[in-house]
């Protein structure tokens, strides 16, 4: 919205404080840093949850084995 309201502002030729023009320039950059992490973020999803599956698969037998284990020790 507030890109909007200064694209409109600079349409029609009306003065925008630098400061405001700064600000907008810096929210723009921010967004872009902020689609390139949800990017990579994305990118890297399937590769990590494929990693932790393979973790927990192998913990899981051997917590059973200890929670037999305390079963039969109790």
């Amino acid at each position: 919205m507030y890109g909007q309201v200064y694209n409109v502002l600079k349409e029609f030729q009306l003065k925008v404080k630098k400061e405001d023009t700064d600000a907008f320039n810096d929210s723009l950059t921010s967004i872009s840093r902020l689609q390139t992490i949800m990017q990579e973020i994305e990118s890297q999803q399937e590769d990590k949850k494929n990693k932790y599956k393979k973790i927990v698969a192998n913990l899981v037998p051997k917590l059973d084995a200890e929670i037999n284990a305390l079963f039969d020790e109790s």
